[in-house]
């Protein structure tokens, strides 16, 4: 998955977007002042999850930039589909 990130974001240099990676490999313990930090520094946060988009992450980070800041937020990862 980073290795993918890592691609996006050398494609969207060349476009002269300002991108970078922050690499979270667990979620817990959830550091809630560094993720908002950085954030804030943000027009736009994407993550991207090799799992279900829910409840883990992108839908913690959510949570806290509803409630703080007003960025755009695209989650990525495996819908939450039946069958």
């Amino acid at each position: 998955m980073q290795h993918n990130a890592l691609k996006v974001t050398e494609g969207l240099d060349q476009l002269d977007i300002n991108a970078g990676i922050v690499n979270f490999s667990s979620l817990k313990p959830y550091n809630s002042e560094l993720k908002c930090t950085l954030a804030s520094k943000l027009k736009v946060v994407v993550t991207i999850e090799n799992n279900n988009i829910l409840g883990v992450l992108g839908s913690a980070l959510a949570e806290e930039l509803s409630e703080r800041y007003s960025q755009h937020l695209m989650r990525i990862g495996i819908q939450n589909t039946f069958g």
